[in-house]
């Protein structure tokens, strides 16, 4: 488990913002070995929710909207 942390945060010392969200998605999919990892945010209101980092098969993706119902 240590290792696998250690892997998720490797490299996001020195990082911010928008790149530091990318990195960390592209980590959790190397540790855990997972073909698509995302962080979104909700909006409640409209039931829907918006990517703001995704990785797919360990790349960074285009983000995406999908519906919470």
């Amino acid at each position: 488990m240590k290792l696998k942390l250690k892997i998720i945060i490797d490299g996001t010392e020195t990082i911010f913002a928008q790149d530091y969200l990318n990195k960390i998605v592209l980590n959790i999919s190397s540790a855990i070995e997972m073909e698509c990892v995302f962080i979104a945010r909700t909006n409640l209101e409209n039931d829907v929710s918006t990517t703001i980092a995704v990785s797919k098969d360990g790349v960074l993706s285009e983000n995406f909207e999908y519906s919470l119902k």
